[in-house]
């Protein structure tokens, strides 16, 4: 991935690191303590949560052959 492009679609990529990463932690966290568990325990889980959900994205963009494409703007 070029570096510079992915810095020119700024509040785009931003966005969607939030939502695939800070939103699943956050998230999986909230309901595992809403749960009773142990914070280290819900930590994990909403780690485990961002994991898979940076993974899934990955697959998707390598499936769309869209990590190897040059975009132009």
């Amino acid at each position: 991935m070029d570096l510079a492009e992915l810095g020119s679609v700024g509040r785009s990529s931003l966005s969607v690191a939030f939502m695939g990463v800070i939103a699943p932690l956050v998230l999986g966290y909230g309901v595992g303590i809403a749960f009773g568990l142990d914070p280290v325990v819900a930590l994990f889980a909403g780690s485990a949560l961002a994991a898979t959900s940076v993974g899934i994205t990955a697959r998707v963009f390598a499936d769309l052959k869209a990590l190897t494409k040059s975009f132009t703007h």
